[in-house]
């Protein structure tokens, strides 16, 4: 089995090789930012019917910047809906690399609402591009926290907020009761 295997990866040697990571492009990015933008407007049917716009040549990779900016428009339209208020975390900008100023105030709001990673990719990075793969983390990053406050906690599919019911003794044949 071990010779197999062996053989195996002789034959294709680019097998186990990590493949390069691709840039998300404007376009994809502009895609899934208007869907998690519709995603709101469902949700709330009084929001407005502005929409989050990533400009710029479309074929061309899109910053984290511009992710940053668009997710804090998501989130401020998203905010009204919002059913409790969360602990908010802490945040470090002095970890935030490559972001400009704006960039940098967003990044650390969203990031003490729980929206973003605190040293994810998307604000720590070295790079401007962000691959797909990190940029899929985020939305999802994002997603989860969105859906966590705009819902109300139910005791009945929370496991947090049950109760706890009273333990019940099972006899034990063969034994008798004390008493």
């Amino acid at each position: 089995m071990t010779s197999r295997l062996s053989l195996l990866l002789a034959l294709v040697p680019g097998l186990l090789q990590a493949q390069p990571a691709k840039p998300v492009t404007r376009i994809e990015a502009q895609l899934i930012v208007s869907r998690m933008d519709d995603i709101l407007h469902d949700l709330y049917k009084g929001a407005s019917n502005e929409k989050p716009v990533i400009s710029g040549s479309q074929e061309k990779s899109v910053t984290r910047s511009e992710i940053i900016d668009s997710f804090y428009f998501l989130f401020t339209k998203a905010k009204s809906g919002f059913k409790f208020m969360p602990r908010l975390a802490k945040s470090d900008p002095k970890k935030f690399q490559l972001l400009n100023a704006s960039a940098k105030s967003q990044g650390d709001t969203l990031v003490k609402w729980g929206f973003l990673a605190p040293v994810g990719p998307l604000l720590t990075d070295s790079k401007q591009e962000i691959s797909i793969t990190q940029f899929g983390d985020a939305v999802g990053y994002f997603l989860a926290r969105l859906s966590e406050l705009t819902h109300k906690p139910s005791s009945k599919y929370s496991p947090d907020l049950m109760t706890i019911p009273p333990v019940i003794e099972v006899p034990t044949p063969g034994k008798k009761k004390a008493g």
